[in-house]
C-alpha cells in the first residue's frame, strides 16, 4: 500500500512539473512575441531615421545591418528558451507514455 501512494505521489509531481513546464513556455513564447513586435517598431523608427525609408543606403555599411537587428536578439532569446522549455515538457510526456501496442 505505501508503494502504491508514493507512486501516486510521484506521477502527481510529474503533472506539477508538466504544469509549470508548459505556463514556462507559454509565457516565454508570448514574451517573445512581445518583444518581437518592439523590436519591429524600433526597427522601422531606426529605420525612418537614418535612412529616411531607403534601405539601400544602409546596406552599404555593414555595421549598421548588426545595428539594425539588435532589436530582435531579446525575441530570439525568449524564442529559445521556449522551445526548450516546450522540449522538456516533450521528453517528458514521451518517457511516462507506455509503448505503442500495450495496455495498461
Amino acid at each position: 500500500m505505501s508503494d502504491n501512494k508514493e507512486a501516486h505521489e510521484a506521477r502527481l509531481a510529474n503533472v506539477r512539473k508538466q504544469k509549470e513546464l508548459l505556463i514556462k513556455a507559454q509565457i516565454y513564447r508570448m514574451l517573445a512575441m512581445f518583444a518581437g513586435g518592439v523590436g519591429l517598431l524600433v526597427f522601422l523608427y531606426m529605420v525612418t531615421e537614418r535612412a529616411d525609408g531607403n534601405i539601400l543606403i544602409l546596406l552599404q555599411d555593414p555595421y549598421s545591418i548588426v545595428f539594425f537587428l539588435l532589436p530582435f536578439l531579446p525575441a530570439f532569446v525568449l524564442s529559445r528558451v521556449s522551445a526548450s522549455a516546450e522540449n522538456q515538457l516533450r521528453k517528458m510526456i514521451e518517457s511516462e507514455s507506455p509503448p505503442a501496442g500495450t495496455t495498461t
